[in-house]
């Protein structure tokens, strides 16, 4: 009868003491990890990983009863519920954990600011929000179009900041029919682009054929934003000019 009710005492101390010391984990893990995560995830995953870790401690809780009352299947079967319970938590949120996952370092690998301009897969636009799994652009519509990092790790991109400035590339078609002298259509050309704001203008002639020749703009502009208007309007003074010129 003493040996029983000092088996029964030890068994509560194991007990106890098994409680309190996933009491502490519990706590160690809300106060350390999870308020760390907390900064880079979203607020429902943190309480789906809050309810798992409650749910995992729990289960030892309940196994070391089990175990020590002699019914080892009790802490077999709660370890395979909970084990399987997570594997369908990953398989129904793995899109999401991937995108989480890989937010904690594309940022920093690619040095990713707000403010970069970056363009990819047809989208363009200035970096307004860098969120837990996408960056947000505004596109020269002024829409906004989240970006994945995982897009970002799979797929080819450009990007540049604004105090680097923007390289812009014009090509014009000159006929030869046309009267004009190149050397003035070049100083007008270059007194034009820097009107506009475009920095550094250089010109360069690509091809020459019977009927035509090609020379090709170069220059810095500050705000991609504005590239097609620049475009548009420096082709328009310089075809102009030409027309006048017929």
């Amino acid at each position: 009868m003493d040996q029983s009710l000092s088996s029964l005492i030890i068994n509560i101390i194991v007990i106890a003491v098994v409680i309190i010391v996933t009491i502490f984990l519990y706590l160690s893990l809300h106060r350390i990890l999870f308020r760390m995560l907390s900064r880079r995830v979203a607020k429902p995953l943190i309480s789906a990983l809050e309810l798992f870790g409650a749910i995992f401690l729990v289960s030892i809780v309940l196994g070391v009863i089990g175990i020590l009352a002699g019914y080892h299947e009790i802490f077999v079967s709660i370890f395979t519920v909970f084990v399987i319970g997570i594997i369908i938590f990953l398989i129904g949120s793995r899109h999401a954990i991937e995108e989480y996952v890989s937010g904690l370092f594309t940022p920093g690998i690619y040095d990713l600011k707000i403010g970069d301009y970056i363009e990819i897969d047809g989208f363009r636009g200035h970096i307004v929000a860098i969120e837990p799994t996408s960056i947000i652009i505004r596109d020269p519509h002024r829409d906004l179009v989240y970006i994945p990092y995982t897009k970002l790790l799979h797929s080819s991109f450009k990007k540049f900041r604004v105090e680097e400035g923007h390289e812009l590339i014009i090509p014009v078609i000159i006929p030869m029919k046309t009267s004009i002298n190149l050397k003035t259509l070049r100083d007008y050309i270059l007194r034009s682009a820097e009107e506009l704001g475009i920095e550094n203008v250089r010109l360069g002639i690509e091809t020459t054929g019977e009927s035509n020749i090609k020379i090709v703009i170069r220059g810095i502009i500050r705000d991609p934003r504005r590239e097609e208007d620049i475009r548009y309007m420096l082709l328009d003074k310089i075809y102009s000019m030409i027309l006048q010129q017929l």
